[in-house]
This record gives structure tokens, C-alpha cells and sequence, in this order.
């Protein structure tokens, strides 16, 4: 069952989450947020993936979380976007920094 995200719990462009700055919503679906962010440590434009605060306190969805974090941070294929950072900010978890690709 696919649960909609609602739309106030979104970052708000221009407020920081964490040690980024948001800049646009880029997508939303499943359990996850899209956004596209400014800042980190090496102030990289990257995006992020935010788990949203409706859900954090449901431990299954939270396990996957992780794993999928874990998961993606062992990766090193061409074809899969390298995360760049992971952390907790408030209510909220972001999953991972990974820089925006462009489709083309």
C-alpha cells in the first residue's frame, strides 16, 4: 500500500534542514521526499532524500530505511549516484546527500 506524503510536511525553500539549505521540492512519492539542497560541509549543490516525520516513528519503515542507506553507501557503479553524506535533523531523517544528475 502506497501512502501519499502530505504536502505540510514539506521543506519550505529558503529554511535549512540540517546543514543544507532547500532549494525545490524535486519529487515526492512512497515514503520518501525529493529535495534539491545547497550546502554540506563542501557547499555542494546535491539532493537529498528525506524520510518525512509521519512516518519516522514506524520502526519497520525506519529499519528499511537504514538498510537502504547502508545499502546504497556500498555501492560503486557508474550507473548508481554515490551518497555524499547521511544525518538525522530534527523530526525528520535524511536518507543521503547524492549529487543531482541531470537526465539527458
Amino acid at each position: 500500500m502506497r501512502h501519499q506524503l502530505k504536502s505540510s510536511l514539506a521543506l519550505v525553500p529558503d529554511t535549512r534542514f540540517g546543514v543544507y539549505e532547500i532549494l525545490s521540492l524535486m519529487g515526492s512519492g512512497g515514503t520518501r521526499e525529493v529535495y534539491r539542497v545547497r550546502g554540506g560541509r563542501l557547499f555542494r549543490n546535491v539532493v537529498i532524500k528525506v524520510l518525512p516525520s509521519e512516518i519516522v516513528d514506524d520502526l519497520d519503515r525506519l529499519a528499511r530505511f537504514e538498510h537502504e542507506r547502508q545499502l546504497l553507501a556500498s555501492l560503486n557503479h557508474p550507473n548508481i549516484a554515490p551518497i555524499h553524506g547521511a544525518a538525522d535533523s530534527g523530526e525528520r531523517r535524511s536518507q543521503n546527500a547524492s549529487p543531482i544528475i541531470s537526465a539527458a
